[in-house]
């Protein structure tokens, strides 16, 4: 993609974005991110993994805004996973909480509390993944508890009306052609479901049913810890943790066998 120019001066709660490659290096303050989300125009939202704050990344601009901090100082926890449903923001921890920005969209540095939901997946399984699809938030499990889940993908769905948790999809290993796999980001549209791992360096595609359509592997150098994925129109965008500086977004295209 064409990289969008920094801005010579950033605003007061504003950081420039340097360019790098296809994408975007993130200012030292975000290293650890550990969610993305995109919405209607294609701004991308990032979060933290140890504090409860959201940021929006503009790629028209190259600039990248405070949105919202859970209290202040920021909530501390687990947070693995972000997900937009009209303008709430939605963040999911490692424990399967839930925590609702409302009308997180239309916020610019604010001090906010969020509402707070059980999901019942505690003790199911360590959650690392979260999306919206057709009104509900779909919830990735990393790491399964139970014996009988030892070899399979699960996502659930949470209905924020009902507040009801069911399962979504539960896919055996076997079927994805992988010995392991533990997500660590999701995307689902109309008819398919994105899983990316950190751990396994894949990015898997799946039809509702959970039928394999594709299978990607993500380069080491490229992608050291991909730890969020966003889809706009035609491009796909893996977030990774930074190691002495801030985290990477890489943009793509299209879906290649490897990158």
């Amino acid at each position: 993609m064409a990289l969008s120019a920094c801005a010579d001066e950033a605003e007061d709660d504003a950081s420039a974005v340097r360019a790098d490659g296809d994408g975007w290096i993130l200012p030292d303050a975000i290293r650890e991110v550990s969610g993305l989300a995109v919405d209607d125009s294609g701004r991308l939202y990032l979060h933290d993994d140890e504090l409860g704050q959201v940021y929006r990344l503009d790629p028209a601009t190259g600039l990248v805004t405070t949105v919202a901090k859970i209290q202040e100082p920021p909530l501390r926890g687990d947070f693995e996973g972000i997900a937009l449903i009209g303008d709430d923001i939605w963040l999911v921890t490692s424990k399967a909480t839930l925590h609702q920005i409302k009308a997180g969209l239309m916020l610019a540095n604010a001090v906010v509390d969020s509402a707070e939901f059980k999901t019942g997946l505690k003790k199911i399984c360590e959650v690392e993944g979260l999306d919206d699809f057709d009104g509900k938030l779909i919830i990735a499990c990393k790491t399964n508890y139970k014996k009988e889940d030892e070899r399979v993908v699960l996502l659930y769905s949470f209905d924020p009306v009902t507040r009801d948790t069911s399962i979504f999809l539960r896919v055996n290993l076997v079927e994805l052609g992988q010995k392991h796999f533990s997500p660590s980001a999701l995307v689902v549209t109309t008819d398919k479901v994105y899983l990316l791992s950190a751990k396994q360096r894949r990015l898997i595609v799946v039809d509702h049913a959970g039928a394999l359509l594709a299978t990607h592997k993500l380069s080491k150098q490229a992608h050291p810890q991909a730890e969020g994925l966003g889809i706009h129109q035609d491009q796909i965008f893996i977030a990774d943790e930074g190691s002495s500086r801030g985290g990477k977004i890489v943009s793509y295209k299209r879906l290649i066998s490897t990158f």
